[in-house]
């Protein structure tokens, strides 16, 4: 049997894998609409906003979520 701390590491690896999904599919959908930003109300984690930060994302906190822009 896993142990708490076991649990605790999949589960949040499996929130960032999860909302890393999220985030491509809405950027995608924008993009075949001819968008250039999408506005992501769900929480993103720092390591996320870096690493869409790395491959030329801009990242902005705004009063409702993260706007992403290319």
């Amino acid at each position: 049997m896993i142990d708490a701390k076991e649990a605790r590491e999949k589960t949040e690896g499996n929130r960032l894998s999860l909302t890393k999904a999220s985030v491509e599919k809405a950027i995608k959908r924008a993009i075949e609409k001819g968008k250039d930003t999408i506005l992501f109300v769900s929480p993103i984690s720092k390591e996320l906003e870096l690493e869409l930060i790395g491959n030329g994302f801009s990242v902005e906190t705004k009063a409702t979520g993260k706007k992403i822009s290319w």
